[in-house]
């Protein structure tokens, strides 16, 4: 008879419901497709008496065969050399006396890896000018032009282009040839990080506009028993979806938090403009459970007394009830005197939260306090965060935990946090997608995946973090730890920092560190208790003591491609 665990389902072919017979000496089996035709297999060992873990596995309705036995106390293996976007099924058991049960687990492969090529066409836009140009395809290219064929130059930097972004390149026309070329490089990976729907938000609002001082809310009105969430309560039980509560120029006191129900949008005269000062509540803002179709936009939200009173900026959704909120925009505020989020997302998908200002927390403490912007719970997906400014006296910019799944973070400024800026918090969050976002300064990390606190351990796997910017943080560029495996980290740029990238503090199993700049660092890269680590095509330059160092309990390491120059010394004896 069988009994089943479940554990969560992280990204393309990762299936992780884990059949396993009563008196498994295998339990948590997990499968994960990586590049290069593998599949990565994990588990825990229940039993301290194994003389080896016996692999086997079969495609389609075949028979079990066996792949490796591996020796005792061994919790990992990679399958390598298997066909593309093919099911394959694991079977895991330890050999120890008796008659031992095994868990089964199912995953499938990625699918053929492409380098998408560019396709330039050349336009002509005067008697003395021309354009060239081609259509990106998720990949980064580098255009050089040459006279002659022979010597090539950069035309500038290399750049990263979506699908839906063009390159573009005005000249003049000069006497002579003049030759372009285009190469495009694409790391592997899987195709399901980040957003993996096409991204919804709520419609333009269409119906009245409600001035809130018509209801008795009023700028003006400074006493101490005042409060100006009554009349704004009042302009939204009478509006109807489609409809705009305005909140005029001035500074307002709230007594009570505002809850928004579906279909109406809140608006301020702008985030400099009109000021919600919030006196004795918990959160200003509030969306409900499976309300919808929801814009808050254009103002202020502060505290000014002296005590920790207002916790939450804006909370939108539920705590693990699955009720997810839906298509809502936070749009150009500024959040301030929180002391436990600035904006908290719970249970909730397609959430634009853009080009906010969040700073100034009122406790930058353990136990939740002090973050920018939280994603959290199994359900919040395909969640959108960009364009936001969140520093400083802040404890992390961007924090996403408890198997959020899918969301992308994208050109945000991170200034002076006092721990990871941008932090995978080690409660299985996976397949999210971190990319041109800035780091500057701060007291610990520019990105973190795990964590060490309270209950926290391992992120989730195929989180991808890619072009990036950290400078000056005081410990690491990005920090890699407590087995977080399957991490995608690429083309980023870390200076500054006393370590560029680092794995350490059990480290984590297939490491993917290529075409970053790592430069000013102490120490470029640095490794240590790992397996399956690419570090391919990294740029480290003028770090002041180690290019690199690997350490001796890292194995299975490719190290390709990589230019150094500048360090003092460039690999670490």
């Amino acid at each position: 008879m069988k009994r089943f665990l479940i554990f969560r389902r992280a990204g393309a072919g990762v299936f992780l419901l884990s059949a396993c017979a009563a008196g498994a000496t295998v339990t948590g089996l997990e499968a994960i497709a990586a590049p290069g035709g593998s599949i990565f297999l994990r588990w825990e060992d229940v039993t301290d008496s194994e003389t080896g873990f016996l692999v086997e596995r079969k495609s389609g309705d075949g028979a079990f065969e066996t792949v490796i036995t591996t020796p005792p106390d061994n919790t990992a293996y990679t399958d390598t050399g298997l066909l593309p976007d093919t099911a394959y099924t694991y079977r895991v058991q330890a050999l120890v006396t008796g008659d031992p049960q095994a868990s089964e687990v199912s995953a499938t492969t990625l699918s053929q890896w492409s380098v998408p090529k560019a396709e330039p066409a050349m336009t002509f836009t005067g008697s003395d000018s021309y354009s060239f140009g081609f259509q990106g395809g998720g990949a980064t290219y580098t255009v050089e032009e040459s006279s002659d064929l022979d010597t090539w130059s950069p035309t500038g930097s290399p750049v990263y282009l979506e699908e839906s972004e063009s390159f573009e390149l005005s000249k003049s026309l000069s006497a002579g040839n003049r030759f372009f070329r285009v190469s495009t490089r694409a790391y592997e990976r899987p195709t399901t990080i980040g957003l993996s729907e096409p991204f919804q938000t709520p419609p333009e609002p269409d119906g009245e506009v409600w001035d809130v001082t018509q209801f008795g809310a009023s700028p003006s009105n400074i006493s101490p028993t005042n409060d100006d969430a009554v009349g704004i309560k009042v302009a939204i039980s009478v509006a109807q979806p489609g409809d705009i509560i305005f909140i005029p120029a001035g500074t307002y006191t709230l007594r009570q938090e505002l809850q928004i129900p579906t279909g109406l949008t809140l608006r301020g005269a702008g985030k400099d403009q009109t000021i919600l000062v919030t006196e004795g509540i918990n959160r200003a803002v509030y969306v409900g459970p499976r309300a919808n179709n929801i814009r808050i936009e254009d103002f202020a939200i502060t505290y000014l007394g002296s005590t920790e009173e207002l916790a939450f900026g804006v909370y939108v959704g539920s705590s693990r009830t699955g009720l997810n909120s839906y298509r809502i925009l936070i749009d150009n505020l500024r959040i301030e005197k929180f002391s436990i989020h600035g904006v908290s997302l719970r249970d909730s998908n397609h959430v634009l939260v853009q080009n906010c200002e969040i700073l100034n927390a009122t406790n930058l403490g353990g136990g939740g306090r002090g973050y920018g912007i939280a994603l959290n719970y199994p359900t919040n997906n395909n969640n959108w965060i960009r364009h936001n400014t969140i520093g400083p006296v802040i404890r992390h910019a961007i924090l996403v935990q408890y198997f959020s799944h899918n969301n992308l973070i994208e050109h945000n400024l991170a200034v002076d946090n006092s721990e990871d800026a941008y932090d995978l918090h080690g409660e299985d969050e996976y397949a999210n997608e971190l990319r041109y976002n800035t780091a500057s300064g701060g007291d610990r990390d520019g990105f973190g995946v795990g964590n060490t606190g309270s209950t926290h351990d391992r992120s989730g796997p195929n989180n991808w973090i890619h072009h990036n910017t950290v400078e000056n943080a005081a410990v690491s560029g990005i920090e890699v730890i407590q087995g977080s495996d399957v991490v995608y980290i690429d083309e980023n740029t870390f200076s500054g920092c006393r370590y560029g990238i680092r794995v350490h503090d059990i480290g984590g199993d297939h490491i993917y560190i290529r075409g970053n700049t790592v430069q000013d660092n102490n120490t470029g890269i640095s490794v240590t208790s790992s397996r399956w680590v690419w570090m391919l095509d990294n740029r480290i330059e003028d770090n002041t003591s180690y290019g690199v160092e690997i350490f001796n309990d890292v194995d299975d390491l490719v190290d390709q491609g990589n230019i150094f120059s500048g360090n003092a010394v460039d690999y670490r004896p």
